[in-house]
C-alpha cells in the first residue's frame, strides 16, 4: 500500500500556563471602574452610604455614579420597550429582519454610551458629574 508514514515523538511533560497572573486582573480593575465596591452594593445601602456622607459633608462621586446608574438603567428598559418596536413595525417593508436589526444597534449603542458614560464619570467627575454621567444616555435614547 502507498502512504505517508507517520512518525510520533515523545518529549517530557511540557506544560505552558495560560493562567494569567493576578496583578494583571488587578490592573484592570484598577485602570476601568466598572467593577467598583459600589457596584456590588444594593440600592439601599447606597442610599445610607450616601446620606452618612451628605452628613459628613463629602460625596462620593463613584458612590453617587451608581446610585444613579441603579436608577436610570431600569428606566432605559422600559424607554428601549417604547421605543424598540415601532422600529420594527416602521422597517417592516425593507425585510422582516431589518426594523430588529436597527434596534439591535441602537441598544449596542446604548450599552457603549453606557460604558463610556461610566467610565468618564468615575475618572473625571469634574468635568462630567455622576449625576449627568448616570442619566446622559437614558435621556439621549429619547
Amino acid at each position: 500500500m502507498a502512504g505517508f508514514d507517520e512518525q510520533f515523538t515523545r518529549a517530557a511533560r511540557l506544560t505552558i500556563p495560560f493562567r494569567l497572573p493576578e496583578r494583571t486582573f488587578n490592573m484592570i480593575s484598577l485602570q476601568l471602574p466598572l467593577y467598583s465596591p459600589a457596584a456590588t452594593a444594593s440600592f439601599r445601602d447606597l442610599g445610607a452610604r450616601l446620606a452618612m456622607q451628605k452628613r459628613s459633608g463629602w460625596i462620593s462621586p463613584q458612590d453617587l455614579l451608581e446610585y444613579n446608574l441603579k436608577l436610570s438603567v431600569p428606566l432605559s428598559c422600559l424607554v428601549f420597550a417604547i421605543v424598540c418596536p415601532p422600529f420594527a413595525l416602521r422597517f417592516a417593508r425593507s425585510g422582516g429582519f431589518m426594523g430588529v436589526l436597527l434596534s439591535i444597534c441602537l441598544v449596542f449603542v446604548y450599552w457603549n454610551t453606557l460604558l463610556a458614560a461610566k467610565i468618564l464619570g468615575a475618572r473625571y467627575p469634574q468635568y462630567l458629574p455622576p449625576v449627568v454621567a448616570g442619566w446622559v444616555r437614558t435621556c439621549c435614547s429619547r
